[in-house]
């Protein structure tokens, strides 16, 4: 087996080009295998969280990929937006949503086109990182923000299973190179008060763990 990263139609996993070729090649960012986990978890959890805390909230979904989740949010929101980078999968998206729904193509590394303080609520599940230090910008005082983030060092096995595929480090090819702690202060910063949740799931012969990360803002005092 030749190593897949000198090729010249090699993709750094999870770049902006990696997203636009998975895009191009289907409708959904999804896997193409069935896979079975033991409870609890981690995204059940979190959109049990959500559901929770969505009933009648004008909520933002980034990352939302082809809207899967965000049409089952939607159900208890007053108004949901669902925003991606990838069109192709807002396209898919807005084939069938609901009435209180509205999706739309957005960087998180670019500007909003919303107004501040404008949600009162904001999720990502397992969206990109880089807009953590943005969301604060677009929730209401008081109001709340659920973080679904993948543990830091999962896929321990994949550089042995996979060699040419993936590095010897506790994150594969480095997708990552933030640690836990610093990936915590990176969603902590502007707001006024973070509560963590992790979750272990044993992967045989390996742990991997999950966090749900709920961050809050403090009501104001009047």
């Amino acid at each position: 087996m030749k190593n897949p990263t000198l090729s010249t139609y090699w993709l750094f996993p999870h770049s902006p080009e990696w997203y636009r070729q998975i895009s191009k090649n289907g409708e959904a960012y999804k896997y193409p295998w069935q896979s079975t986990i033991d409870s609890p978890i981690a995204e059940n959890i979190f959109d049990q969280l959500v559901c929770l805390h969505t009933k009648d909230k004008v909520t933002l979904d980034f990352g939302c990929g082809d809207g899967r989740f965000t049409k089952k949010y939607a159900l208890y929101a007053k108004q949901m937006i669902g925003a991606d980078s990838s069109i192709q999968f807002i396209h898919t998206a807005t084939k069938t949503k609901p009435d209180n729904t509205t999706f739309i193509v957005a960087h998180s590394k670019n500007e909003l086109p919303f107004k501040p303080a404008f949600f009162d609520l904001a999720i990502t599940r397992k969206g990109p990182t880089s807009i953590y230090q943005q969301l604060p910008h677009y929730v209401k005082e008081g109001g709340l923000i659920l973080v679904l983030h993948p543990g830091e060092n999962e896929g321990k096995e994949l550089s042995t299973w996979f060699p040419l595929f993936f590095q010897a480090t506790n994150i594969p090819y480095q997708l990552n190179n933030i640690s836990q702690k610093s990936s915590q202060r990176l969603i902590s910063r502007s707001l006024k008060f973070t509560r963590f949740i992790r979750l272990n799931i044993y992967i045989p012969p390996l742990i991997s763990s999950t966090i749900v990360a709920l961050d809050k803002k403090k009501k104001s005092i009047k």
